[in-house]
């Protein structure tokens, strides 16, 4: 290990596996992130068509809530300028009738004149019962509410609101200065104190005198605001209409569209909207234009807020009478992509199962592979460590099975090679001592070799040196009274005795001659004289030995 660590090796299973699941893991990380953002650009397209389809539709609904109320006024005015409308009276309002029940969203259709009167039909409240409203000389110039029959004649009296001047009033004023048809600003109406746009159209004489005004109060929370609720703006996205000071005309929300109490009442400002996307979103808007008149065209826009991406549509509104709204979409992209989060996520999971099945089943097949050249590589281990006898079982693996074969013939070969070099090892050892018998091992040092094997002939070296004779007196004689038995015990007896003389004072046999001896001093010739010294000593015991 610390081996292939200094090397900078690496092992087979690794080499096949690492490789086999980075290739895996980059395909799958690349086909998921192809994915996820071929699924953004989808969202992003489905919202920009969700959102130019949502404003399409808030924009016609918009301008049939407010093309109809300046038709309705030309056609009073006409009816004015003919005196077919009784302000002292309270008749003829049939006509008003006809266009309110015809045109369900409206609120009020009325006239005042220059002279403070005031004649129309309309409700208390959004959806409530249609009245008559007049407001003359004949009611002390108070507010009163009549029933009417299907025909526009008044019936029993209802209510009296009080003193009210016509012409003091916002849309009245807005008509005279306009001096032509044209939209006052959103106002309180002064009965519900809800949100109220009037279409005004100042009404002249032939001589181009002021005669009063006709108007058509549309009030915005009701039927436009049930529109922009039912609207399907995603799972959270919201709707909104907002001027130019930025204050919500509508919005798909339930929340109230006025703050304050009274005279102090006011409506509320998009910025500062109890719903947090109306706020947000309204915030983003201000931040980016400065102000909400410079936006002209349409906007097609995008913000993050709390860790959300938010998708934003922009429409300016606007009238040949001067309206200039802003008509306003946001939808989160998580309506969107919360299906696509949890299909990615989904698909993510069956990639990983994928991938460990994957990352499992190279494994398994990396250690079929590896499993086997292991094996071969520990049985090459063990022959260069000497241990020949190996043998691989076969690999299902057609290859390495080849390879195992191959192997095992190797090695029986080399075990067979082997044991034969050890035959002939020990017969050589085995002539080697064999030799050693008749050339002494100083006669090979003498010469610088170790063995007989490394002499070659003409071998030699010149030295000086003392040579020792010794035999046996009358050997001759002694050795025909013994038996070749005898005779050989006592020959070997003797040497033996004599040998370690000669031994002990730095010399060698260099040959037996029957029962005499040669040896060779190399050192000294002194050597040799108390070898031949020690033999006499030696002999001297020997035959007392043999006496014994």
């Amino acid at each position: 290990m610390i081996v292939t660590r200094l090397l900078g090796l690496k092992r087979l299973r690794s080499t096949l596996i690492i490789p086999f699941v980075l290739q895996l893991t980059a395909a799958i990380g690349l086909v998921s992130y192809i994915y996820f953002q071929s699924s953004q650009k989808v969202v992003h397209d489905l919202s920009s068509q969700l959102r130019n389809e949502l404003t399409a539709r808030i924009e016609g609904e918009l301008q049939s809530y407010f093309t109809s109320p300046h038709n309705i006024n030309q056609l009073n005015a006409a009816a004015f300028i003919e005196g077919d409308l009784d302000f002292q009276q309270a008749k003829n309002v049939h006509q008003m009738l006809q266009q309110f029940q015809f045109t369900p969203f409206l609120f009020s259709i009325y006239c005042g004149t220059e002279q403070g009167e005031f004649l129309g039909v309309g409700t208390k409240e959004p959806g409530g019962q249609v009245y008559l409203q007049t407001l003359s000389s004949q009611t002390n110039y108070r507010f009163h509410y009549y029933n009417l029959d299907s025909q526009g004649n008044r019936l029993s009296f209802v209510a009296d609101d009080g003193p009210y001047d016509p012409r003091q009033r916002p849309w009245y004023k807005a008509a005279l200065k306009a001096q032509k048809p044209t939209w006052s600003e959103i106002y309180l109406d002064f009965g519900t104190l809800l949100p109220t746009i009037t279409a005004v159209r100042p009404v002249y004489d032939s001589q181009g005198n002021s005669l009063g005004v006709c108007a058509t109060d549309v009030s915005t929370p009701t039927e436009f605001r049930h529109f922009l609720a039912n609207l399907h703006i995603g799972k959270t996205g919201q709707a909104f209409v907002i001027d130019q000071d930025g204050q919500i005309i509508s919005s798909s929300t339930d929340e109230p569209l006025t703050v304050g109490q009274g005279d102090k009442a006011h409506l509320i400002l998009a910025v500062e909207s109890h719903d947090p996307l109306i706020r947000d979103t309204a915030r983003f808007i201000q931040e980016k234009f400065g102000h909400f008149s410079q936006i002209q065209r349409s906007q097609d826009l995008n913000f993050r807020s709390n860790n959300q991406q938010y998708f934003v549509q922009i429409l300016p509104f606007q009238d040949p009478y001067g309206l200039d709204w802003l008509i306003v979409v946001t939808i989160p992209e998580a309506d969107f992509m919360a299906q696509i989060y949890a299909d990615h996520y989904y698909a993510l999971t069956l990639m990983v199962i994928a991938l460990g099945l994957a990352i499992a089943l190279g494994i398994l097949t990396a250690q079929r592979i590896t499993r086997p050249i292991l094996r071969l590589t520990a049985a090459s281990q063990a022959i260069a460590s000497g241990q020949l006898e190996q043998h691989i079982p076969p690999s299902s693996i057609v290859e390495l099975n080849i390879l195992d074969q191959s192997f095992n013939t190797m090695a029986a070969q080399l075990n067979d090679t082997f044991n034969q070099v050890k035959l002939r090892e020990k017969e050589r050892e085995d002539l080697i001592i064999a030799y050693s018998r008749f050339i002494p091992q100083d006669h090979l040092s003498l010469l610088n070799r170790e063995s007989i094997t490394n002499i070659h002939l003409g071998d030699h070296v010149e030295r000086e040196m003392s040579v020792l004779f010794s035999d046996i007196r009358d050997f001759t004689r002694l050795s025909e009274q013994m038996t070749p038995e005898d005779n050989f015990q006592f020959i070997n007896d003797y040497l033996s005795w004599m040998n370690p003389a000669i031994l002990e004072n730095n010399g060698f046999i260099d040959k037996y001659i029957g029962d005499g001896i040669m040896a060779l001093f190399a050192h000294s010739p002194d050597d040799a004289v108390k070898a031949g010294i020690g033999l006499l000593e030696r002999l001297v015991q020997y035959n007392q030995r043999r006496v014994t």
